[in-house]
């Protein structure tokens, strides 16, 4: 279809094909053949994807028969020809074998090979003369021998023939064609020759040195031997179930305690009794006994108690300085330290008849457990 003219006197737009314009009626140009443009291609319709088909009912197998044995058919006789008798084939005339060339070996030699060959065999013959040689000159006499040496098929028929006499030993070579004789004269024997023995040489006769006079050594002083110093053996412990009497130490892990100097007479302040009692570190160390007052105690043999007062030795008759000795604390002792101290017995005067000892305890001084003195009352 045409597309609708403008008109170029008034720009009225005509309808399509006209050829004059509606309002002044100029002529319209006619309008230019454009080529049609060619439709757009039409694609193919896409084709949808087939549903998958169903599966296969699996149907039951059906037992085919075995195929039956194939048939034998009869053979046919060819029918004679109508006409007369059959005429027969012409015979084959017979291939004669292959005749194998005369003088040739199987396979074909080359000259040097050939002389290889006989070199070797010359060389085995060698070999076997001098062996032999050898043997008859160290040896028994040697006996006539004869050797065939035969080679492989393949070479020309060729042998070996050694003949080994006395003298001479003659060896021969046959071959085919040209024989080869070789002669050899072998050594004469000879008799072993005797070793003569060489006198021994006199070696000279060494001179021995006049023997020398040991000189005397002098004589080493041992310097005198150090007299050990004698360890002081060490008492041994009192039994624990032990009561001691006045005097007597009470030892136990190297401690020593001993009450002794007890009197009953010239007392002061108003005492029963009074004695010494000290004890001993005899260890090289300083010892740890923390030593209470209130650890010891004395008691008569009717088991009454009596009050305990003590000062440090030495003793002296000032009351005022006897302490109950509950107040008494040694917390340690030197090594080969002595500790001492006086003590007061103080109770009722007079002492009844039946007090006929005092019972000293030390429960715990330091290694001290459990010591004990008995102190008799004179009367």
């Amino acid at each position: 279809m045409s597309a609708n003219a403008p008109c170029p006197n008034c720009g009225r737009i005509n309808r399509p094909g006209a050829k004059r314009c509606a309002s002044c009626g100029n002529v319209l140009p006619a309008p230019s053949a454009s080529p049609v443009p060619p439709p757009p291609p039409q694609q193919p319709p896409r084709q949808q994807p087939a549903p998958p088909p169903p599966p296969p009912q699996q149907m039951p197998r059906q037992q085919t028969p075995p195929p039956p044995p194939p048939q034998q058919l009869p053979r046919q006789q060819p029918a004679p020809p109508q006409g007369g008798p059959t005429p027969l084939p012409p015979p084959r005339k017979p291939t004669p074998p292959p005749q194998k060339p005369v003088g040739k070996s199987r396979l074909p030699l080359k000259p040097w090979q050939i002389a290889a060959i006989g070199g070797g065999i010359v060389i085995l013959c060698l070999c076997l003369l001098i062996a032999n040689a050898l043997n008859g000159m160290f040896g028994s006499k040697a006996t006539p021998t004869t050797t065939y040496v035969t080679v492989p098929p393949y070479v020309s028929p060729t042998f070996v023939i050694v003949t080994a006499t006395q003298a001479p030993i003659v060896v021969t070579v046959a071959p085919t064609q040209t024989p080869i004789i070789i002669t050899a004269t072998p050594a004469p024997v000879t008799q072993t020759p005797s070793v003569t023995p060489v006198p021994p040489t006199q070696l000279p006769t060494a001179t021995t040195e006049p023997s020398r006079t040991p000189t005397a050594q002098p004589t080493m002083t041992t310097p005198p031997t150090a007299t050990a110093v004698p360890t002081p053996t060490l008492a041994p412990d009192t039994l624990i179930t032990s009561t001691l009497e006045v005097g007597q130490t009470w030892r136990q892990q190297n401690m020593a305690m001993t009450l002794s100097n007890t009197r009953f007479a010239d007392v002061t302040c108003d005492s029963i009794m009074e004695f010494d009692l000290d004890v001993t570190n005899n260890e090289p160390t300083e010892l740890v006994i923390a030593w209470r007052g209130e650890d010891m105690s004395v008691l008569d043999n009717q088991g009454k108690p009596y009050d305990v007062f003590y000062q440090p030795a030495p003793r002296t008759n000032d009351c005022g300085k006897y302490v109950p000795i509950k107040s008494l604390y040694k917390n340690a002792l030197a090594s080969k330290e002595n500790f001492k101290i006086a003590v007061q017995v103080r109770g009722q005067l007079p002492l009844p008849d039946a007090v006929k000892e005092f019972i000293v305890t030390v429960v715990k001084a330091g290694r001290i457990q459990n010591a004990k003195w008995r102190i008799p009352v004179p009367r």
